[in-house]
């Protein structure tokens, strides 16, 4: 009686170790749809966050998007060395006019790049 048990704790090691090689080898094969399923949620994340504004290469690095009157469903994209020079002043100001900001944006500070 004592062996046929030693013989079934065997066969369960056995199929215990298996079993976590066939979860590891899955885990092995589609690893990359696992990154990408992962990566594609942080990206969402952090678009959520970023109110509105997608990640764009080209407009992240020299362009900015309006964040100075509530126009988020269609930001504004200026360029951001130009808007240190000529708009900053009217945007930045404690008694700033949204429609002067703006006019400053989308006339002085646009750009083809940026849009």
């Amino acid at each position: 009686m004592l062996r046929r048990n030693r013989k079934n704790f065997g066969q369960s090691v056995m199929e215990f170790a298996a079993l976590i090689i066939f979860i590891l080898a899955v885990f092995i094969v589609f690893q990359k749809y696992i990154v990408r399923g992962f990566t594609g949620r942080w990206k969402s994340i952090g678009d959520g966050l970023g109110e509105g504004r997608i990640y764009d290469p080209k407009k992240t690095i020299e362009c900015a998007a309006s964040k100075f009157f509530d126009d988020w469903p269609n930001p504004i994209w200026y360029n951001r060395t130009c808007f240190e020079k000529e708009c900053e002043d009217e945007c930045l100001r404690s008694t700033r006019e949204s429609g002067a900001c703006a006019g400053c944006l989308t006339g002085t500070c646009s750009s083809p790049y940026c849009d």
